[in-house]
């Protein structure tokens, strides 16, 4: 699959499901529900956004101790969250409580990991009697919102998703929706990303956001990016890709407020891309394209666009930047000249995730982990090079909660996963 739409491994706590036009169903639903829109309409054409760069490189931006951040850390199972157990799960990160959420692949029951205590069954068996798997999901109390179909995680899948859903539950009064399903578009041959089931959503508060397929006004099947309103159980086709989708895709949304980000690209034979960055205001309808850095794989967070960026010199130079929404200027970069990269091979940069005024990002070849503070411009270390750690999948999660996690390697040729956590506190102390 490409850099563009990357996929995470079990261990990533997933964000992330969308829906449309809802109306309550039992589990399986035997009248027709209202159909989701499949076709595009003329969408206005999107604003050039004027950015400048003003960036602070690596070692150019302020250090500060992590003792200012850190409130707690540990061992998932062995200083907390005695419940856990490594099985088929897909993780949902944390509350805001900080307790441990997660969806039971198996018995498809949603379930809650306190910190300290006995783990608690927030909605028992959500796939009732379907005949399907969980692709996705993500829960945002009270709502869970998941994608699902037969041959979920099952790769090589021939159907590519086929037969899919899109589902929202409120966890509250167990109310369930069918927001979404397979109508019968399917993805034209030698497509960039062809799958038809949504595998990463975006939500936050009242919006949902994820890539999907639609018939634009010639006839033609292309990625669409689709946005679903709980509160007036609303879907929107947003936007479409107008270049050819052999050459070219739609990548996963972010959501702030009422602004949603998403890449587009183009993938050169190479393997490297040329992409941009779409930024969509709900409240307004505007596409504003951010085209000054060579940007996918956006995340938005509170007035600031964290991307990838590659200026394409190899397929290793990728690089974390910063965006200024209000400023309208890149503020900060972080690439492979890193000094805690130092002694890395290639260093790769890839996955921002954020949470309040904290972010993160993942560096294949490299053990150092980095949390930056966005509201004063400071980065920490978390983890140094020559600490003899293995960061694997860092991510930041509700509750303040940073996670990753380490193998090792037993004597009988085994591995053992370790998944740590770090309480961070809301705001860094004096």
């Amino acid at each position: 699959m490409k850099r563009l739409i990357s996929t995470l491994l079990v261990f990533t706590f997933l964000i992330g499901v969308t829906g449309c036009n809802g109306q309550p169903v039992t589990s399986d639903p035997s009248f027709e529900v209202e159909k989701p829109p499949i076709e595009v309409h003329t969408l206005p054409e999107p604003e050039i956004l004027e950015t400048r760069l003003d960036y602070l490189i690596n070692d150019e931006i302020p250090e500060g101790n992590s003792s200012a951040i850190i409130e707690e850390s540990g061992e998932v199972g062995v200083t907390a969250y005695f419940d856990y157990t490594q099985k088929a799960s897909i993780p949902l990160g944390f509350d805001i409580n900080r307790n441990m959420i997660s969806l039971d692949a198996v018995s498809f029951n949603l379930e809650s990991i306190p910190p300290k205590g006995k783990k608690s069954i927030l909605a028992a068996n959500i796939m009732g009697d379907r005949k399907r798997k969980v692709q996705c999901a993500v829960y945002e109390a009270p709502y869970l919102v998941w994608a699902e179909c037969p041959n979920a995680k099952n790769l090589p899948d021939s159907t590519n998703g086929a037969d899919w859903a899109v589902y929202i539950m409120n966890i509250e009064t167990e109310e369930l929706t069918l927001i979404d399903y397979d109508q019968g578009i399917r993805s034209g041959k030698g497509y960039q990303y062809p799958y038809l089931c949504p595998t990463k959503i975006a939500m936050c508060g009242n919006y949902i956001a994820y890539q999907s397929f639609a018939k634009n006004t010639g006839g033609i099947v292309v990625p669409v990016m689709k946005l679903y309103t709980i509160s007036n159980q609303t879907m929107l086709i947003i936007d479409e890709l107008k270049t050819d989708p052999t050459k070219n895709a739609i990548g996963y949304p972010s959501i702030s407020g009422n602004l949603i980000a998403w890449p587009q690209g183009y993938v050169r034979p190479d393997g490297n891309y040329e992409g941009y960055c779409v930024l969509y205001d709900i409240s307004t309808g505007i596409r504003k394209l951010i085209t000054s850095e060579n940007v996918i794989n956006p995340y938005l967070t509170k007035g600031y666009l964290i991307a990838v960026n590659h200026p394409n010199q190899n397929r290793n130079d990728s690089e974390i930047v910063v965006y200024d929404i209000n400023k309208t200027a890149w503020l900060y970069k972080f690439n492979g000249t890193f000094s805690q990269y130092a002694d890395a091979l290639y260093p790769t940069l890839e996955e921002p995730s954020s949470i309040g005024r904290y972010f993160t990002w993942r560096v294949t070849g490299s053990p150092a982990l980095i949390v930056m503070d966005l509201k004063t411009g400071t980065r920490y270390t978390i983890i140094d090079k020559d600490d003899g750690h293995s960061v694997n999948y860092p991510i930041l999660l509700n509750g303040h909660v940073l996670t990753w996690y380490e193998p090792e390697d037993t004597p009988n040729n085994g591995r053992i996963i370790h998944l740590y956590y770090y309480y961070l506190r809301e705001n860094p102390i004096d």
